[in-house]
């Protein structure tokens, strides 16, 4: 859906972008990103049942993953 969005988060190069596709009809909506930490590259993935929950998961998820280089 869109642009996805690119940020810098904490020396990191984060994208992430709405998932269009649906897993269930339970979880219509969704969420992927991806970002770099020194040489590794990292991706996250989630389906949720409104709009608004998959950024504050990648959030809270993000806000935990600790890069060490």
């Amino acid at each position: 859906v869109g642009t996805p969005e690119v940020k810098l988060i904490r020396d990191m190069n984060v994208v992430y972008t709405p998932i269009t596709t649906t897993a269930t009809t339970v979880l219509p909506f969704g969420g992927a990103a991806a970002w770099t930490c020194g040489d590794r590259v990292f991706a996250w993935k989630a389906y949720t049942p409104d709009e608004a929950s998959a950024a504050s998961l990648f959030d809270t998820a993000l806000s935990r993953f600790v890069c060490k280089r």
